[in-house]
């Protein structure tokens, strides 16, 4: 879970925000574990908290610290809903309140995008979740940042053939195994002829 603090006051700044929150909170006393911080790609600070009853332990004492300082929440997890096959005459609202109903929490009208499709619309609806978009880290194969931006500890480099962390895919004894396998051999019958064909002449 986690905690974001962002969009300071008019004349603010997010530096002098968690300058008054480091020395106004004790982690430690709160039981809270920050796994993690780091800037998110907005410029606002992401807290990664472990545990979700601490991360929204954190969030209030911040709140109480910085009042309308800046703006802090609790980010939920957001996944995108493609909706297929709605009739012409449904809204914004329609879509979801039918989305609701199906038990999909969280879904306002502002968050619903219709478009017409030119292939015509039908009477069933056909829901199809989307891949989540987020950056991979290479340095610690984290999501929702880059290598540029990562301040975690760097995982070890993976052979992506044998798994080992000792070596990469280029220098792997497998991949070498697997090459020579493949070459072809040659067989008896052209080794010999050669042969037949000297004592022929």
């Amino acid at each position: 879970m986690a905690v974001t603090i962002d969009r300071p006051a008019e004349g603010g700044s997010l530096a002098s925000v968690m300058k008054k929150v480091s020395g106004s909170i004790n982690l430690q006393s709160l039981g809270v574990k920050v796994l993690t911080t780091r800037k998110t790609r907005t410029g606002g600070i992401l807290l990664e908290v472990e545990g979700n009853e601490k991360a929204t332990l954190l969030a209030g004492k911040i709140r109480e610290v910085v009042g309308d300082a800046a703006r802090v929440r609790l980010p939920e997890p957001r996944t995108v809903v493609l909706l297929l096959g709605i009739p012409e005459w449904a809204n914004a609202e329609n879509v979801a309140a039918g989305v609701m109903q199906a038990g999909v929490t969280g879904v306002t009208p502002e968050s619903v995008t219709i478009r017409k499709n030119s292939g015509g619309r039908g009477e069933f609806v056909r829901v199809k979740l989307l891949a989540n978009n987020q950056p991979t880290c290479f340095r610690c194969q984290g999501k929702g940042h880059l290598a540029a931006e990562c301040r975690n500890e760097a995982k070890p480099r993976r052979c992506h053939r044998c798994k080992k962390d000792d070596h990469l895919v280029k220098d792997c004894a497998l991949q070498e195994q697997t090459q020579q396998q493949q070459q072809p051999q040659p067989s008896s019958s052209s080794c010999e002829a050669p042969a037949e064909a000297s004592r022929a002449v």
